[in-house]
């Protein structure tokens, strides 16, 4: 198993700094299916540490991605990679000037 986790790694690690932000966004789209797969250690080590980056993306449709997937990785990060990493760069980010994101992301909350 190990090593088909390595395998599979190595491909997603290309496919998370790829220059196109849709393939970025399509492997969001499958994200928690990978995060169960790969498990915490690797989730936390390969997933989260790639998928940060995008809050800092030009493209508002890949940080808008990586919000609306944000909580499935968070529920295999853990509590402390939630409190200790994730929430402090998301409140950094949602306090910068994405408008575009904050009110995508602001329409998708259910009333």
């Amino acid at each position: 198993m190990q090593e088909l986790q390595a395998h599979i790694q190595e491909h997603l690690s290309t496919l998370l700094v790829d220059p196109s932000s849709v393939v970025k966004r399509a492997v969001l789209r499958g994200i928690s299916s990978l995060c169960i797969f790969l498990g915490r250690q690797r989730t936390n080590d390969v997933l989260l540490s790639h998928m940060i980056t995008y809050l800092n993306d030009r493209d508002w449709l890949l940080r808008y991605a990586f919000f609306d997937s944000i909580v499935d990785v968070a529920a295999c990060a853990g509590g402390r990679s939630l409190e200790d990493y994730i929430l402090p760069l998301m409140i950094q980010a949602l306090s910068g000037p994405l408008e575009p994101t904050l009110v995508e992301f602001d329409t998708k909350m259910p009333l």
